[in-house]
């Protein structure tokens, strides 16, 4: 602490101190300290115990008595070259000396003055160092500065103090440094030095961080393998759904031609001699169902022995053009029949190649099926053939081990129908994905197109906007060897006859049948008032008439072809019975069940299900909405006349209970869901309050009841 400050004749300045005396030269900012050891009387001074004498001399007063000195007397003392030591080290306030064994170690193989290096474990981070500088005519003038590098940026200034302790010190590398000075020029002073290194606790070390990698890598690929094995169980559990629905829909390809079959069988047993229309009628129909059976187990036969690699391509020169006209022509009367405008074009007049007959006629037959399918009345098609160059040689036909080509023939077959969207597209091309669930349909023609494609080494494309149209583009390459003149007609590629066209006509629509009179139920006017009406939605046209004609006896029939038609007829005619398929475009039978059985309007109609769903599921599932009863296809007609006539039965009987006992017993006894029994507790209730109202008539009843005549008597 500073006490007192004076000027000498020289400009210094003297300053005293409770620890001694100073002097500070302005111009170099050199200090120099002054005790004992130089002759003072004391090293405490008192506050404004100095003084300067008119000759210049400098009066310093103590405890011990005074100082009087000239300042031009006393001598700075000259520089001195002072390089301090490291003399003693303590590791957790014990000394360690060279060669002494620390934690089961040597750590040092020499005296710690010699020691440039030091390494110390985790826990062992109280140090305790002691350095020292030689300085025998005034060691107490001797000054000392350290740093703690990768702790301290600048020097701190200990004064005399020749101990620094260091504690707490994490893992890392420090250095260590301290220097020395006796006249306060700490630029030129020399520095000591120690590297120490403090060794990471174990579960720091790099053998560690190396063990938690390999763990972590461990557990990031056991996330992958579990994602993936997630993936894959889910692709898996997806695909065997789709099988399943694969399965569903062939049962009902093959249920409902087979019902088609057995039927008009048992009609002709029953028919043989008496009529010979309806014989023949049968017979036409037992031949389309049993060709639609063959047709579709041909192709899933197909579709299994190019799985398995079993349907090698059998290639034979012919004009694609020709070839891709004749097929088209097929499809015209079907395009005609559904309003759609129909067209082909090429650009060249022929185009001949090697090609498979058989599997080009499968891919272009697909393609024009789905598009007329998924083609709405009004709409365009279009089959476009085109020579293209690519510029480089197709993969796929490489592998077939044929010259190299970079020609292609590109089939187009565009339509303005549906179109797909995002979900469709991604999954357009998946083994037995159906684009349209609640149609018919097994659903491996598209992967099967897909995989005859890639036989014949081409590649197959889509394009498309949902509700605007869809477009396939097909390359298939070509063997620039073959000449017009070789062109051979083995396969006789020209000659589909017209029973093809036929079955062709069948894969795609119901709704054009030969040989069947048109549906005309709907305009009937006949005197058959007391004979109840049914109601058959059906989406295959040829079931539905061979319904419509075995039960027209005894029913006014009425048709619908899905179940949004169906449910519009149910509110316009309000049947006694319907009877409706479950797997129909727009809705299917489960929804519409539901619906009727929902409205308070159409609640008490029985409704009985036809279906291929065969499954205890399946039947719950229908029961759950409503279902009155349940038959799987094939069927006897004989067995749905029964359970018509049970049905119907049943609820003459109800009727009949209800009027004989006059409302005696509640109206759950008398009703077959909650909404017909609400129904009947409202009527009742309204016909009670109002007994005694001489003018209380039949349509104030209705008003009450928000109900309309006929639905009213229908009730």
């Amino acid at each position: 602490m500073v006490v007192g400050i004076k000027e000498d004749d020289n400009f210094n300045i003297w300053i005293t101190t409770k620890s001694g005396l100073s002097l500070l030269n302005p111009k170099t900012h050199q200090i120099v300290n002054y005790n004992t050891h130089d002759g003072l009387q004391g090293a405490e001074f008192q506050t404004q115990s100095i003084e300067k004498t008119t000759d210049g001399r400098i009066i310093v007063g103590g405890l011990n008595g005074f100082n009087i000195f000239n300042p031009d007397d006393i001598a700075i003392p000259a520089a001195v070259d002072l390089k301090p030591q490291i003399s003693k080290l303590k590791l957790n306030n014990r000394v360690v000396f060279a060669g002494d064994s620390i934690h089961d170690r040597v750590l040092l193989n020499k005296g710690i003055s010699e020691t440039k290096d030091l390494t110390l474990k985790y826990k062992e981070n109280y140090v305790s160092l002691e350095f020292v500088a030689l300085y025998f005519d005034n060691p107490e003038q001797v000054k000392y500065a350290y740093r703690m590098q990768g702790l301290d940026s600048d020097f701190i200034n200990l004064g005399s103090n020749r101990v620094v302790n260091l504690s707490n010190l994490e893992s890392g590398t420090y250095k260590f440094e301290v220097k020395a000075t006796i006249n306060g020029q700490w630029d030129t002073a020399k520095t000591t030095f120690l590297n120490i290194k403090i060794l990471p606790p174990m579960w720091r070390s790099w053998w560690a961080y190396l063990i938690y990698i390999i763990i972590g890598a461990l557990i990031i690929r056991f996330l992958m393998y579990y994602y993936e094995l997630k993936v894959q169980e889910e692709q898996e559990h997806e695909l065997d759904q789709m099988k399943l629905q694969f399965f569903v829909n062939v049962s009902h390809e093959f249920r409902t031609p087979l019902t088609l079959i057995l039927n008009p069988v048992d009609k002709i047993l029953a028919n043989f001699s008496d009529n010979p229309e309806v014989v023949k009628t049968s017979a036409l129909s037992i031949q389309r169902s049993a060709r639609r059976l063959l047709h579709l187990v041909n192709q899933l036969l197909d579709y299994r022995k190019m799985d398995v690699g079993m349907a090698p391509l059998q290639l034979e020169k012919g004009d694609v053009v020709k070839f891709s006209e004749d097929i088209f022509s097929l499809f015209k009367d079907l395009a005609f029949k559904k309003e759609i405008n129909y067209n082909f074009i090429s650009t060249s007049d022929k185009i001949v190649s090697l090609f498979d007959f058989d599997k080009v006629e499968k891919i272009i037959t697909n393609l024009i099926s789905n598009a007329i399918k998924f083609t709405n009345s009004g709409g365009d098609i279009t089959i476009t053939i085109n020579k293209i160059n690519t510029g480089s040689g197709n993969s796929n036909f490489l592998k077939l081990g044929k010259a190299k080509s970079t020609e292609y023939v590109e089939i187009i077959v565009e339509d303005t129908g549906v179109g797909l969207d995002k979900e469709q597209m991604r999954r357009i091309f998946s083994r037995f994905y159906n684009l349209d669930a609640s149609k018919a349909g097994t659903g491996i023609g598209l992967n099967f197109t897909k995989g005859l494609v890639e036989l014949h080494g081409g590649e197959i494309d889509v394009e498309s906007k949902h509700k605007k149209g869809t477009k396939f583009i097909v390359k298939l390459p070509l063997n620039i060897d073959a000449k017009p003149d070789d062109v051979e007609n083995v396969k006789n590629e020209f000659l589909i006859n017209s029973m093809k066209a036929v079955e062709y006509d069948m894969l795609i629509s119901n709704d054009h049948l030969p040989n069947v009179k048109p549906d005309s139920v709907d305009d009937y006017n006949g005197d058959d008032s007391n004979k109840p009406i049914l109601l058959i939605v059906e989406d295959n046209k040829e079931l539905r008439v061979h319904l419509s004609s075995d039960l027209r006896d005894q029913y006014i029939i009425k048709e619908a072809v899905n179940g949004v038609d169906g449910l519009k007829k149910v509110h316009k005619y309000l049947p006694d019975l319907v009877i409706s398929d479950v797997m129909m475009p727009k809705m299917d039978g489960f929804e519409m069940c539901n619906s009727i059985k929902s409205d308070l309007e159409t609640c008490h109609i029985p409704v009985i299900l036809l279906t291929a769903k065969t499954l205890v599921e399946d039947r719950i599932e229908g029961y759950e909405h409503g279902a009155d009863g349940y038959i799987s296809k094939p069927f006897v007609t004989d067995v749905l006349k029964a359970r018509i006539n049970n049905l119907l039965e049943a609820k003459k009987r109800l009727r009949q209970r209800f009027s004989e006992i006059g409302g005696i017993f509640p109206s759950s006894e008398v009703t077959s869901n909650n909404l017909d029994e609400a129904f009947l507790d409202k009527a009742t209730k309204v016909i009670i309050e109002n007994i005694s109202d001489i003018d209380f008539k039949q349509g104030d009843l209705l008003a009450e009841m928000g109900i309309g005549r006929s639905q009213f008597y229908k009730k």
